[in-house]
């Protein structure tokens, strides 16, 4: 008579089709690791087995690209807006130093041409994401943007419409276990004043990982769909509150993880 076998775990697999092969276990065996289970090959040839790579041995060195989840144009919207109020931002503190240095007081005119020295890359590389135009008036205004972003702007506050191509933003897991992440241009290139940051990682699950910003050390978990994920896959990320930031992202690819250059 046969074994009955127990079945301890079903992973839902979302994506490509091509299904992780899982280990069934009886009450006298031990529940394999997700990096170290076995599962003989379609074959048929006795003894032969691989090993099917778990996440925590997948992750590092991938670089994983992703886009808005569908109906997503509210995240996008507000992708924009931050991206917009972080260059009004440089603005602003160019206009600090470039009034501060010549002794303008608050009415004084000012222009982009008058800041492009006191910015890195300069001016023409300060776009609003959603198309807008940056406004410049005197000293001791704000930046405006005449799509309507604004530096005052607040939590539930009404977003400007979303514009363009949905962006395209990555997780880069290096094998050191340094996270990057950002948005990515039509070249691969990280846009410049995207946000791309540095951060920590850690696999915590078969399909999650802890991410831990340096700066502020606010954790957040990363929940994939499959132990190795694909295109075609997706993944959520959730706060420590348990408000998910974006959920069900579709992953458009995975690639090794490479120095990253960021557009000027």
């Amino acid at each position: 008579m046969k074994q009955i076998l127990l079945m301890i775990g079903i992973v839902a697999l979302v994506g490509c089709g091509e299904k992780e092969l899982v280990q069934p276990t009886t009450p006298d065996t031990e529940a394999p690791k997700p990096e170290s289970t076995k599962a003989k090959t379609s074959g048929g040839e006795k003894g032969r087995e691989e090993k099917t790579v778990g996440l925590e041995s997948y992750l590092p060195g991938k670089r994983i690209v992703f886009g808005l989840p569908e109906g997503g144009a509210n995240g996008m919207a507000q992708a924009q807006n931050y991206g917009c109020i972080a260059n009004m931002g440089s603005l602003r503190g160019a206009i600090a130093q470039w009034s501060l240095e010549g002794r303008k007081a608050d009415d004084a005119k000012v222009t982009l041409d008058d800041l492009a020295p006191y910015l890195k890359a300069g001016t023409k590389g300060l776009k609003c994401p959603a198309g807008g135009k940056y406004i410049l008036t005197t000293v001791g205004e704000n930046p405006k943007c005449s799509h309507g972003h604004s530096l005052d702007f607040e939590r539930g506050d009404k977003l400007p419409p979303a514009k363009g191509p949905k962006p395209r933003m990555f997780f880069q897991f290096n094998k050191d276990g340094a996270l990057q992440f950002g948005v990515l241009d039509e070249n691969g290139d990280v846009k410049g004043n995207s946000g791309m940051g540095e951060a920590t990682y850690k696999v915590t699950g078969p399909m999650e990982v802890m991410l831990t910003l340096e700066d502020s050390r606010l954790k957040q978990k990363l929940i994939f769909t499959k132990p190795k994920p694909g295109k075609g896959d997706a993944l959520t990320l959730r706060m420590p509150d348990g408000k998910e930031e974006f959920s069900e992202a579709p992953i458009l690819e995975v690639t090794p993880a490479s120095p990253l250059k960021e557009k000027k």
